[in-house]
C-alpha cells in the first residue's frame, strides 16, 4: 500500500505542474511492472508446484522475519519515529 500511496502522490504532483508527457509514461511503466507483478501472484497461487519445497524451520530465519515484520509493523503505524532516528543519523 505504501507503494501505490507513493505512486499516487508522484503522480498528482506531475499533473498539478502539467508535465503530462511524464505522467503517461509513468503511467505506461507502471501497467507494464504490474502485468509482471501479477504474473508472480498468478504462479504463486493458481499454478501448482513443480517439485514440494523442502521446508525449514531454521532459528536464525523465523528470528529475521521477526524482526523485520515488527520494523514494518512499526513504520506503518509511527512512520515519524523511524524518520527522526534517521534525520539524527544524518548530521
Amino acid at each position: 500500500m505504501a507503494g501505490f500511496f507513493a505512486k499516487f502522490y508522484i503522480f498528482m504532483a506531475v499533473i498539478e505542474v502539467k508535465m503530462y508527457t511524464l505522467a503517461i509514461i509513468g503511467l505506461l511503466t507502471t501497467v507494464v511492472s504490474a502485468f509482471y507483478y501479477l504474473r508472480i501472484i498468478k504462479i504463486i497461487y493458481f499454478e501448482k508446484p513443480k517439485e514440494p519445497f523442502e521446508k525449514s524451520y531454521d532459528w536464525g530465519l523465523k528470528i529475521s522475519l521477526a524482526f523485520s515484520s515488527l520494523l514494518i509493523l512499526v513504520y506503518f503505524i509511527y512512520p515519524s519515529i523511524l524518520t527522526e532516528a534517521i534525520s539524527l543519523i544524518t548530521i
